[in-house]
This record gives C-alpha cells, sequence and structure tokens, in this order.
C-alpha cells in the first residue's frame, strides 16, 4: 500500500514538474520543436512503410543497400532503437527508403514553411511596396 501511494505522489510530482516546466516555454517555441520532430516521425513512417512493400515483393526498384552503418549504431542496440522510433533510423536502408525519407522530410518541411501564417504588417508592407 505504501509503495502505491509513493508512486501515485511521484507519478503526480513529475505530472506537475513537466506541465511546470512547458507552460514556462513560449508557445512558438514549443510548437517549432514538436512540428519539427512529427516531421522527423512521418518521414521515418514513410520510409518503413516503404521497406514493408520491398519485403513483401511489391516494390523492387532501388532495393540495394544506400549504406552500412550497423557497425556504429545497430538496430538493435538501445540507442538505434530510440532513434528508429524518434527519427526512423535504419542501419542498412534500401535507396528507395533514403529518397522516401528525404522527399517526404522536404516536401513537409517546405509545406510547412508555405502554409505558415504571415504577420500582418508583413502583407500590408509587400503590397506597399509592390506599388
Amino acid at each position: 500500500m505504501a509503495g502505491s501511494l509513493l508512486g501515485l505522489v511521484l507519478g503526480c510530482g513529475v505530472t506537475a514538474v513537466t506541465y511546470l516546466g512547458l507552460v514556462t516555454i513560449p508557445t512558438r517555441r514549443l510548437f517549432a520543436v514538436t512540428t519539427l520532430l512529427i516531421t522527423f516521425l512521418a518521414s521515418g513512417l514513410a520510409a518503413q512503410a516503404v521497406l514493408f512493400l520491398q519485403q513483401a515483393g511489391i516494390v523492387t526498384a532501388l532495393g540495394q543497400t544506400a549504406w552500412d552503418t550497423s557497425d556504429i549504431v545497430s538496430d538493435t542496440s538501445l540507442f538505434g532503437r530510440v532513434l528508429h522510433t524518434l527519427i526512423g533510423y535504419a542501419d542498412q536502408p534500401s535507396v528507395l527508403q533514403v529518397v522516401v525519407y528525404a522527399v517526404t522530410l522536404l516536401t513537409i518541411l517546405a509545406l510547412t514553411k508555405l502554409m505558415a501564417p504571415r504577420p500582418p504588417g508583413l502583407a500590408a508592407g509587400k503590397a506597399v511596396a509592390a506599388r
């Protein structure tokens, strides 16, 4: 019973500290970082989808290995698994995986930049300068 109570109190404490820490971060910075992390996650998922299609024999183009970094950071190591989860790391990716990862990453970054709201003064300044 004491262990359960201690766990509950510590969990509440960690939650409070996390909340207070996130509240102090400027919203713009917080969303910029989370957007970047989600972009890497999406690129990794797209590359992993290509891997699954290649393993199933559905996609065979560009199937050769782009590089082998298994001696440096293996997919099976703890650090390799964390990188794989966060950014889609693979120690022996195919060329198509690398291409899909890069295209997905660049597309999301470009669309994010293109769709970003512009400050009201900036849009008016361009209209005046164009006249």
